[in-house]
């Protein structure tokens, strides 16, 4: 199966075939459906086969292997298939992927704190990082140079290196529990221009400008050296 969202994020409708299907679960040839995976919920949309309507609850990834679970069963494997994208959930979600990228980076630089954790909805998303304090005038200075960026419409690019080389640069890291799929041949890089390079697998917009301006909603502190941001994005 070729996961075709890690090369292109803004195909929203494809055809491929299914080679295999059991009960209403099916794999693709390829896909562009993005499975829940690194804080980002899977994609939704639907799957059209011989004029009948499926509807995609639910995209995972197990082994390497993506299954989309759809709402009923008659597809069978070997059958061709029209997909489609819920495309105004998937790029808002794209967005928040790559302000994440961003936010993280700005208080990287001023904290040396490594991400933790991160959830991305569709209306308010967080990230978690590794600070001991946290306070308003720090919030609203981030905040600041956050829309800078933005403002300045950066462009940002995915490529791939060789495993060997990205592992011998530790920058290219940002989670604090370290990087868990060393058994890859290559691995892919999202690229903020002149603002952040990290090892990623999410779908991500190809330039600052399409986020709108970020606005820090709300903090918990989440235990010692934990603290949560809640961020949305705005026109």
């Amino acid at each position: 199966m070729h996961a075709a969202y890690l090369d292109d994020a803004y195909t929203k409708e494809f055809t491929t075939t299914i080679t295999h299907a059991e009960g209403n679960k099916l794999q693709l040839a390829q896909t562009y459906f993005y499975p829940s995976s690194g804080g980002q919920p899977h994609d939704t949309g639907t799957i059209i086969c011989n004029g009948i309507t499926y509807i995609v609850a639910n995209v995972t990834k197990e082994h390497d292997i993506i299954t989309h679970e759809v709402d009923k069963t008659g597809i069978t494997t070997g059958q061709q298939v029209q997909c489609t994208i819920n495309w105004e959930r998937r790029y808002q979600l794209m967005k928040m992927h790559t302000a994440a990228h961003l936010i993280c980076s700005v208080i990287e630089r001023e904290t040396k704190a490594l991400t933790t954790g991160n959830q991305l909805n569709i209306a308010t998303s967080r990230v978690d990082l590794d600070l001991e304090q946290l306070d308003k005038q720090q919030l609203d200075t981030w905040q600041e140079k956050i829309n800078h960026y933005i403002q300045q419409d950066l462009p940002v690019t995915v490529y791939y290196l060789p495993a060997q080389e990205a592992l011998q640069d530790t920058t290219l890291f940002k989670l604090a529990a370290g990087f868990k799929h060393t058994h890859l041949e290559k691995i892919r890089i999202v690229d903020i221009q002149g603002i952040d390079k990290e090892a990623d697998g999410g779908t991500h917009v190809k330039s600052l400008k399409e986020l709108g301006n970020v606005v820090f909603t709300k903090t918990e502190n989440k235990g010692k050296g934990r603290k949560r941001i809640y961020f949305q994005l705005q026109p």
